[in-house]
């Protein structure tokens, strides 16, 4: 990140899972997929994938894209919240990852009970409006207004991806 303290980051893409995915619209998979490849082919970072315990694997077309990746870990977790009762803070303390980019659905569920956990854990936490999805499609004014009072948020994806390269 280029703000003079070198930060480590890492993406966590949370329940890009079937059963999740058929709750929203056509157009927005579309929009989910292409930015979180995109953001998984463009960036050396690590991924972290935040599985529902029940709800299958992460759909192949992700799947395909995090395999290529240099370092990346599976979770399964039982709690809206991916820190509850996971190893998930050891893991991104072992990978020295400090920075969090949150991708997935369920923005005003999963999404932000995982990025509240990671603000009390000392990580920094970023999104952006296409690599999330919440239970009305796009994030509602309520999960942005939260995402740019305790992190950052990102209308769009050339802003975060200059963040990050």
């Amino acid at each position: 990140m280029k703000n003079g303290r070198q930060h480590k980051i890492g993406l966590l893409l949370i329940d890009m899972q079937q059963p999740f995915l058929d709750e929203i619209t056509r157009r927005e998979k579309k929009k989910l997929f292409s930015s979180q490849k995109r953001l998984i082919q463009e960036c050396d970072i690590p991924v972290v994938v935040l599985e529902y315990l029940g709800k299958g694997m992460t759909v192949r077309k992700l799947r395909k894209a995090i395999r290529k990746t240099v370092i990346f870990k599976t979770i399964i977790k039982g709690d809206d919240d991916g820190f509850w009762k996971t190893e998930l803070e050891e893991e991104l303390r072992k990978l020295g990852i400090d920075t969090l980019i949150l991708a997935g659905i369920n923005a005003d569920a999963c999404v932000m009970a995982t990025a509240s956990s990671a603000l009390k854990a000392g990580f920094r936490i970023i999104t952006c409006e296409k690599l999330i999805s919440g239970e009305l499609y796009e994030p509602t004014d309520k999960i942005i207004d939260w995402f740019m009072q305790k992190g950052g948020f990102h209308k769009e994806m050339e802003t975060l991806l200059e963040l990050i390269k």
